[in-house]
């Protein structure tokens, strides 16, 4: 594949509003090492998830709410394609990633945004912009455990 080329193209119909375009932007940016540009991968992510096109697949939305959500708390991109990247600090934003991993976990009941709320975030309140809540925390630990998270059940119980 071409892949200056599919940027080139996906680029050109994404800035025309196609949902589709702003999808598979996004992918080529984030998830391959010839194109990787965390920045570019976010704003079309974004684009995407805000774009309330019909069409959009939840897989792919629940994912998107996820990964976006945790680079918004500094997090690198994937360990399999060098050299990694993270959002730089301005464009970095705890607050906005915990709503990204709130809609995941509700909506779509992903289990990796479920587990990090109750578990590393709330519970904890190790992230200077979000600060300790146990209610928040134990929501978060019930749901998961109630979707057979077995080390969220058993932080329930502790």
């Amino acid at each position: 594949q071409n892949t200056k080329g599919a940027l080139k193209w996906y680029k050109k119909a994404a800035e025309q509003g196609k949902p589709e375009a702003m999808c598979n932007l996004a992918a080529l940016y984030l998830y391959t090492s010839c194109s990787l540009n965390i920045v570019e991968g976010c704003k079309w992510m974004e684009s995407y998830l805000n774009s309330n096109h019909p069409e959009r697949e939840p897989e792919i939305v629940k994912k998107y709410l996820f990964d976006y959500g945790t680079y918004l708390f500094g997090a690198k991109t994937s360990a399999n394609i060098q050299p990694q990247q993270e959002l730089p600090k301005s464009m970095q934003n705890a607050k906005k990633g915990c709503q990204l991993l709130e809609r995941a976990g509700e909506i779509f009941n992903s289990t990796d945004a479920i587990d990090m709320l109750g578990s590393k975030l709330y519970m904890t309140g190790q992230h200077p912009d979000i600060p300790r809540n146990l209610d928040k925390g134990m929501y978060w630990l019930l749901k998961g455990a109630q979707n057979g998270n077995g080390m969220n059940a058993f932080q329930l119980a502790m």
